[in-house]
């Protein structure tokens, strides 16, 4: 059970969290950069969760692509989170292939999953990552 208190903090992350996503006249890697600082004074697991739900109730691209780069660095640090999950709700945002945030998702995926770069994997059309996003999908 969650206590008012912890629920507060939640929410208090969750608010600073979409201040950065939504600050104007920032690029999304100051965005991320920002997002980052949060994660260190706070721990990642206070901010996973609060991470996904964002992602999964606004599916904006362009908080998507400071989140690609976020998760991204996760991946580096070998902290936890379900990537397929992750990356369903990422491209179910509309990030193109070829962009920075699509080549991040990519980057998360080769280091979550340890597929190569050179294998023509494509996150859209793993079929772990598929499957995420047509229940995702439903789920609309």
């Amino acid at each position: 059970m969650t206590s008012k208190a912890n629920l507060g903090d939640d929410r208090a992350l969750e608010g600073r969290i979409l201040s950065a996503l939504s600050a104007s006249g920032m690029d999304a890697p100051s965005r991320a950069d920002v997002i980052k600082e949060i994660i260190s004074s706070n721990g990642w697991d206070s901010v996973a969760s609060i991470l996904e739900r964002i992602l999964a109730s606004n599916r904006r691209i362009d908080y998507a692509e400071a989140l690609a780069d976020v998760y991204f660095s996760a991946s580096l640090e070998h902290l936890d989170f379900d990537c397929n999950r992750t990356m369903a709700l990422m491209l179910s945002c509309g990030i193109k292939s070829g962009s920075v945030a699509y080549n991040l998702v990519l980057s998360t995926c080769v280091e979550k999953k340890g597929v190569g770069y050179q294998s023509g994997y494509a996150p859209e059309d793993d079929p772990e990552i598929r499957s995420e996003m047509d229940r995702l999908n439903m789920g609309r």
